[in-house]
C-alpha cells in the first residue's frame, strides 16, 4: 500500500455556491416560464386548467430544492487533495464517486473560465489522462493556475522518473 503525506482535503470556493445557485436558477426559470406559458394558453384556448397548476406548483417546488438545497449539498460532497504520485477527488450527492488519479497518468492539465465563473473571480482546472478528464470547477482563478502549474511539475517528475 503506498503511504501518503497527510493531506487534509480541499474544498471549493464559498463563491461556487454563488455560481451552483445561477446555474439552478437559469434552469428551473426556464421550467417556471413553460409552466406559465401553459397556463396563459390553457386561458386564451379554455384548456384544462390542472396542468398548469400543477406545473407551476412543480417548478416552484424543484426551483426551492435545485436553488437553496441542492448547491450546498453539492458543495459540501465535493473534496480534492493533490498528493505527490496521485491526486484524490471526492464528489457527489446521490452517487459518490472517490477517483484517485496517478501523476504518471497525467497527460496535461488546463483552466477555463466562463462568464459565471468570472464574474465570481473563480476558474476550473482539468486534469486530462487517458481515461478521461477531471474537472475541478470553483476555485479561485490564482488558486486554480498555481494548482495546474503544481499539478504539471508532479507529472513531469513521475513521468521522467520512470
Amino acid at each position: 500500500m503506498v503511504e501518503r503525506e497527510n493531506q487534509a482535503m480541499r474544498m471549493l470556493h464559498e463563491n461556487m455556491l454563488d455560481v451552483f445557485r445561477w446555474r439552478s436558477i437559469l434552469s428551473t426559470s426556464l421550467l417556471l416560464l413553460g409552466a406559465i406559458a401553459y397556463q396563459v394558453c390553457a386561458y386564451i384556448w379554455s384548456w384544462p386548467l390542472w396542468p398548469a397548476i400543477a406545473a407551476c406548483i412543480g417548478a416552484i417546488v424543484l426551483f426551492v430544492l435545485f436553488v437553496f438545497i441542492w448547491p450546498r449539498l453539492e458543495y459540501q460532497y465535493f473534496a480534492f487533495a493533490v498528493h505527490e504520485e496521485e491526486m484524490e477527488i471526492k464528489q457527489g450527492v446521490w452517487f459518490r464517486s472517490h477517483v484517485l488519479i496517478p501523476m504518471s497518468k497525467v497527460q496535461h492539465v488546463e483552466t477555463e473560465t466562463g462568464p459565471l465563473l468570472r464574474t465570481y473571480g473563480l476558474a476550473s482546472t482539468m486534469i486530462v489522462t487517458a481515461a478521461g478528464t477531471h474537472k475541478i470547477s470553483g476555485l479561485l482563478q490564482k488558486e486554480a493556475d498555481e494548482l495546474k502549474s503544481y499539478i504539471g511539475k508532479l507529472a513531469r517528475v513521475v513521468d521522467t522518473d520512470e
